[in-house]
C-alpha cells in the first residue's frame, strides 16, 4: 500500500481547504528602501519596472522571487545564506542579477508581441531587449555598490522564502496530523529501502545521452555527469519525453526521448556546493488501483550530483518533481548522521558507490529510483540532454508556478500538512520535500541539515548488489 492510500485513511473526514497558490506570484516588500533618498535612479528603471510588471502578469515568476520594485534583482534561498555568511557584497548581487535576467528573459518570450512592442514604443527601447535589461540592471548595481553598507542592510531585511502555508497547518490542526502521518511514511520508507537493488527481470529501457549541437548552453560538467537511464518497461507512460502544447492542452511528446539538465548551487562546509539536476519526464503517473490518489497527468523525477570545490561527489539525491519522494544516495564512506527528531520527517537513504557517470534505474509506472550504480555500458538508445530552461518560455509552469493539469487526489487529504497543492508538479526553488517539519529541495545547507558529515566512515556493503 503507498504512503498517501495510508494517509488517506486517517486524513479523508477532514474537511478540505482550498489550497494557497504558489509563490511564483509573491513579491517580496522591504522596509528598507533599495537606494538612500539621496540617490538618483537611473532613467531606464521605469521601463524596467513596466516590463517586469507586464511580464509577471502573463507568465508569473519562472525563476528565483520577485522584489517589489527591485525588477532588476531577484532572491533565493542561496542569497539569503550567502547574506547571512557575509560572502562578499558583487557574489551575492551577481547571482541576484543573473537570476532576475534569465527569468525576465524566459518570461517576456510569453508576453505577445504586440504588447512588447508597445512596450517599445511607450518608454523608446530600441535595443535587443537582453542589450536593454542588462545594460539597465549594471546602471543600478552602480547606485547599489556604491552605498555598500545600506546595500548589506537592505539585503539583510528581505523576507525568507517560505513555501509552507501556516494558515493550513493551523486549520488541519497539523500537530495531529503529522503524529497521525508519520507512521505511514515510515512503512512506506521500509518498503523502498527493502526494494532497493532488487530489479525484476523484465525488460529496461536504456537511454544514454546525446547532447545536441544546439544545447551549447550545457557545461562540460553537465555533459560529464549525465546519467545513464535504465528505465522498466516500454509502455507510453514510461518514455522519457518533451511536454508540449497541442491544442490547449500540456502533453509531453515522446517520438524523441529527452532528459533536461540545470545547474543550481549549495553551500558545503562554507563553500560553493555544485550542483547539476537531471530530470525525466513522463506522460502520466498512470493509477495502479481504481482510486489511486498519486494518479494523473504528468510525471518527472530529478536525479541531483552534488560536487565539492574539488569536484568530487558528496552526495547524490533526488526528488519527483512535485517535491515528494525525497531520497539521499551516499558514497560509501561519507558520514552521515541521520535524524532522530520525531518533529522531523526521516529520510530514505542508500549507499551507492560513485562515478562520474551513472546508471540510474526507474521503476515502471511509480517511476522511483530502483537502484544506482556506476555506468558500465554504452549501448542502448540515445537520448537528447537539453537545458531545462528550454521549458521555462512554453509555457510549462503557469503562473503560480504549477504544471498545469498535474494536480493530484493526495491534496484533498495531504492539505494539514501545510505544502501546498501537494502532488502537483512545480517548478525549481518551490519544492518543500518535508510532510512533517520544514525542508527544501533548495536549501543551501540541505546536505547538513539532514545529517551528511563531511568526514568518512566505514560502512558496511550494500545489501543488494546486481551486477
Amino acid at each position: 500500500m503507498s504512503r498517501t492510500h495510508l494517509i488517506s485513511l486517517h486524513l479523508l473526514g477532514l474537511l478540505s481547504l482550498s489550497f494557497l497558490p504558489g509563490c511564483s506570484l509573491q513579491q517580496a516588500a522591504t522596509s528598507v528602501t533599495v537606494f538612500p533618498a539621496s540617490a538618483q535612479a537611473p532613467a531606464c528603471l521605469p521601463a524596467l519596472n513596466a516590463l517586469d510588471k507586464r511580464v509577471a502578469a502573463h507568465a508569473g515568476t519562472v525563476q528565483g522571487e520577485r522584489i517589489a520594485s527591485v525588477p532588476w534583482l531577484r532572491y533565493q534561498r542561496l542569497s539569503t545564506q550567502l547574506v547571512q555568511e557575509n560572502v562578499a557584497l558583487s557574489a551575492v548581487l551577481t547571482r541576484m542579477t543573473q537570476w532576475a535576467r534569465t527569468g525576465l528573459l524566459s518570461e517576456a518570450q510569453q508576453v505577445p508581441a504586440a504588447q512588447l512592442q508597445a512596450w517599445r514604443q511607450r518608454y523608446t527601447v530600441t535595443a535587443p531587449l537582453p542589450d536593454f535589461i542588462a545594460s539597465c540592471q549594471q546602471a543600478l548595481l552602480r547606485l547599489q555598490y556604491a552605498q555598500p553598507q545600506h546595500t548589506q542592510r537592505w539585503l539583510a531585511q528581505l523576507p525568507v522564502d517560505h513555501d509552507y502555508s501556516e494558515v493550513a497547518r493551523v486549520i488541519g490542526l497539523y500537530p495531529l496530523s503529522a503524529a497521525v502521518v508519520r507512521p505511514a511514511i515510515e512503512r512506506e520508507q521500509a518498503h523502498l529501502k527493502a526494494a532497493w537493488g532488487r530489479l525484476p527481470q523484465r525488460l529496461w529501457s536504456v537511454y544514454r545521452p546525446q547532447v545536441t549541437a544546439t544545447a551549447t548552453e550545457l557545461t562540460p560538467l553537465l555533459r560529464q555527469h549525465a546519467p545513464v537511464w535504465f528505465i522498466e518497461g516500454s509502455a507510453p507512460a514510461n518514455l522519457p519525453g518533451a511536454p508540449i502544447w497541442q491544442q490547449g492542452q500540456l502533453t509531453v511528446g515522446t517520438d524523441q526521448a529527452v532528459s533536461y539538465a540545470f545547474m543550481s548551487e549549495g553551500r558545503w562546509q562554507g563553500q560553493t556546493l555544485t550542483q547539476l539536476n537531471y530530470v525525466l519526464w513522463f506522460a502520466k503517473r498512470p493509477a495502479l488501483r481504481p482510486i489511486d490518489w498519486v494518479a494523473g497527468a504528468h510525471d518527472a523525477l530529478v536525479w541531483r550530483v552534488n560536487l565539492d570545490a574539488s569536484g568530487k561527489v558528496v552526495a547524490y539525491d533526488s526528488i519527483h518533481l512535485c517535491g515528494c519522494w525525497y531520497r539521499l544516495f551516499l558514497p560509501p564512506k561519507r558520514g552521515y548522521q541521520a535524524l532522530t527528531d520525531p518533529q522531523q520527517e526521516p529520510v530514505m537513504m542508500q549507499r551507492v558507490r560513485p562515478a562520474n557517470k551513472m546508471a540510474v534505474y526507474v521503476s515502471a509506472d511509480t517511476h522511483q529510483i530502483s537502484y544506482a550504480r556506476p555506468a558500465q555500458t554504452s549501448a542502448g538508445q540515445a537520448y537528447h540532454l537539453k537545458a531545462f530552461e528550454t521549458l521555462l518560455a512554453r509555457p510549462v509552469f503557469n503562473r503560480h508556478g504549477y504544471v498545469p493539469g498535474s494536480e493530484r487526489l493526495e491534496r484533498w487529504f495531504l492539505w494539514p500538512l501545510g505544502v501546498k497543492n501537494p502532488g502537483a508538479l512545480r517548478r525549481p526553488g518551490d519544492h518543500a520535500i518535508s510532510f512533517i517539519g520544514q525542508r527544501y529541495f533548495d536549501a543551501p545547507d540541505l546536505l547538513e541539515q539532514i545529517g551528511v558529515k563531511p568526514h568518512s566512515h566505514e560502512s558496511s556493503p550494500t545489501k543488494h548488489s546486481p551486477p
